[in-house]
């Protein structure tokens, strides 16, 4: 998986800001799905899980699925 140190290298320079980990190491996964405090952002911008619009994820059948509000709202919510 994506470690936050890897996001903030491809955001450097950029216009975008990561609600992010402010450990590097950690991975964006564990970290989003255990909430995903930043003490930086989070009061401006929400957990990191509000922030999810969508994702991609492997069923249990091996079927890529992506879910969304709209989409596999089950999955996703």
């Amino acid at each position: 998986g994506v470690i936050w140190g890897d996001v903030y290298k491809a955001l450097h320079g950029s216009d975008y800001v990561a609600v992010g980990g402010l450990c590097p190491t950690v991975g964006v996964v564990g970290f989003t799905l255990g909430g995903g405090y930043n003490a930086m952002y989070s009061r401006s911008y929400g957990l990191v899980s509000d922030n999810v619009l969508s994702f991609t994820a492997l069923t249990y059948n091996g079927s890529m699925v992506t879910a969304s509000p709209e989409t596999n709202a089950d999955l996703y919510w």
